[in-house]
């Protein structure tokens, strides 16, 4: 009988330990989510291992957006830049946010080889209104500031050789303009000298 009794307490202190506890309240994400490659559902009869993230619970407090940047940009991006932060899921409302860490040694890709070598950002968001983990969006770090700066577009700049123009509309034809060109980003290039503020160009050289 006594035997009994100790294999009794043996197998619910065993049950008991089974049992897995969260610290504090909040939502659960299955997997690491710092690995969504790996993230698996849980589910009765599942394999599970040692050392396996089966769960976490994100601090919705310190809610950051991790980036990915193309090695030929990673060396204008520092901690402390300041960061635009577009969510899809918020009708692609701009949150303000601040580079933390930039990665020293650029990312594997995961699951999936790749000869793209990007490099891990991770941005601090500064007000988390509506926010929740795993929204996808996207990140605009802010590298350089040019007060007063001219700028294009860059599909309205084109290139001939080592020199650079735009199509400029002068009385009612266009003409070649060539154009001294700055700084760029993605999206626009500074005008350095050629046109002036309030001149039209198109975004077609082919325009007529």
């Amino acid at each position: 009988l006594e035997r009994s009794k100790t294999d009794l307490a043996t197998a619910e202190k065993d049950l008991a330990g089974c049992e897995v506890r969260a610290p504090v309240s909040g939502i659960v994400m299955y997997g690491n989510p710092d690995q969504s490659w790996r993230r698996t559902e849980i589910s009765v009869g599942g394999t599970v291992h040692r050392g396996m993230v089966i769960m976490t619970i994100p601090d919705m407090s310190l809610l950051e957006v991790v980036a990915s940047i193309h090695e030929a940009d990673v060396h204008k991006v520092k901690p402390g830049q300041k960061a635009r932060i577009t969510v899809d899921a918020m009708s692609g409302k701009v949150y303000e946010g601040e580079v933390t860490r930039v990665a020293q040694v650029a990312s594997t890709g995961g699951m999936i080889p790749s000869d793209v070598k990007e490099f891990e950002v991770k941005i601090s968001i500064e007000a988390l209104d509506g926010l929740k983990p795993g929204f996808s969006c996207e990140a605009e770090v802010v590298t350089d500031n040019i007060p007063s700066a001219l700028y294009l577009p860059v599909a309205s700049v084109f290139r001939d050789g080592d020199t650079y123009f735009v199509m400029l509309e002068e009385g009612g034809s266009l003409k070649k303009q060539l154009v001294e060109t700055g700084r760029s980003s993605v999206q626009f290039v500074e005008i350095l000298s050629g046109i002036k503020d309030g001149q039209k160009v198109y975004l077609d050289k082919d325009t007529e």
